[in-house]
């Protein structure tokens, strides 16, 4: 019960994070918002030189659906809390660095290319 507590509490600090983002971001750049962030975790698991399938069964997440997630095709490719967190927790990163893309100017695929552009949102 312990963990719990922070646990639900980080849950909804990034639930509120996503649905701020969701609000000030048009609708029809939502589908980007979905591939960058599968791009910062494509990103972020190169740079822990590992791969998506360690990630996959370090983080219980079923392989095949975390490869159709890291394409971020479809809506129904957005990656959920619950596996952000889980794959933060196996790379050892916040969960924060997965949205580093995305409201800074950046490109789904960009490569990691860090320089700000600071063009207003919308």
């Amino acid at each position: 019960m312990r963990d719990f507590i922070p646990r639900a509490l980080a849950t909804a600090r990034i639930a509120a994070i996503l649905t701020v983002m969701s609000n000030v971001i048009s609708l029809r750049d939502r589908s980007t918002i979905r591939a960058r962030v599968a791009a910062e975790v494509r990103a972020e698991i190169a740079r822990a030189g590992t791969t998506q399938l360690a990630v996959a069964q370090a983080s219980g997440i079923a392989r095949s659906t975390l490869y159709r997630k890291l394409k971020a095709v479809e809506d129904r490719d957005a990656l959920d809390v619950e596996e952000l967190e889980k794959i933060a927790k196996v790379l050892s990163v916040p969960v924060a660095k997965f949205f580093m893309s995305v409201d800074d100017g950046r490109g789904p695929d960009d490569g990691g290319n860090l320089a700000r552009q600071n063009k207003p949102v919308g």
